[in-house]
């Protein structure tokens, strides 16, 4: 079993490109400057990506966020159709990644997501949290994705 995800994983990295791993890492490069730029700007320390698609959806953990993960899976999904092994595992690897950071917080991250309140009475929010709805909602990004890289690219 181990075997067949290395040899499918090898197969999958050798059908990507430069672009896969630029829209990966430019995605990556946003994700810290708006995590930068929402704790030196936003005073609030509000995040504007956390409302909800339709009512209360945002409690099942279905948000803005979410929109931004399908979209970008849906990207993949169509411009790289046949690496849905390789780029789910990368999404699961992120989400545990972003666990990391909201369990150990880490003081080199202090500036990119872990904000002091605007008010004194105010908690710090935790930005970094992995959802594991993420992962179902790359999956469902990266699937439309490639259905409309079947149907557009006959």
């Amino acid at each position: 079993m181990i075997n067949n995800i290395r040899s499918t994983l090898i197969e999958q990295v050798a059908l990507t490109d430069p672009l896969y791993w630029i829209l990966g890492s430019t995605s990556i490069i946003i994700i810290f400057f708006y995590g930068w730029y929402r704790c030196k700007y936003i005073k609030k320390n509000e995040d504007i990506l956390e409302f909800s698609l339709w009512k209360n959806s945002n409690k099942g953990g279905i948000d803005g966020w979410s929109l931004s993960h399908f979209l970008l899976y849906l990207a993949y999904g169509f411009l790289y159709p046949n690496t849905f092994v390789l780029t789910t595992l990368l999404g699961i690897l992120w989400e545990f990644f972003e666990c990391y950071l909201g369990i150990t917080k880490p003081k080199f991250m202090s500036e990119f997501g872990f904000c002091m309140p605007a008010k004194s009475g105010n908690k710090q929010k935790v930005w970094w949290y992995g959802k594991p709805v993420d992962i179902i909602v790359n999956s469902l990004g990266f699937i439309t994705g490639n259905r409309l890289h079947k149907f557009f690219m006959k």
